[in-house]
C-alpha cells in the first residue's frame, strides 16, 4: 500500500522509488527471519551480489518466484 500510495502521489520518480523500498524494508524486517528476505528476484539478485548465496540456489530462487507470480496471476 505505501508503494503504491508513493507511486500514485504527484512525488515523482524519487517517492515512487523510496516508498517502494521502504515497504521492502517493513517486510524484510517483520519477515526476514521466516523467508530470508527473498522476496523477488532484484533482493535474490542482490544477495547474490553481495555473496551471501551460491549461484545455483539463487537461480531456482528467481524461478520459483517467477513461477510464483505468474500462478498467482490466475486466481478465480
Amino acid at each position: 500500500m505505501i508503494g503504491l500510495w508513493g507511486a500514485c502521489s504527484n512525488g515523482g520518480v524519487i517517492a515512487a522509488a523510496l516508498s517502494f523500498g521502504l515497504a521492502l524494508m517493513v517486510l524484510a524486517a517483520s519477515f526476514g527471519h521466516i523467508s530470508g528476505v527473498h522476496f523477488n528476484p532484484a533482493v535474490t539478485i542482490g544477495v547474490l551480489i553481495a555473496g551471501e548465496i551460491q549461484p545455483v540456489m539463487a537461480i531456482l530462487y528467481v524461478v520459483m518466484q517467477l513461477l510464483g507470480g505468474q500462478t498467482g496471476k490466475f486466481k478465480e
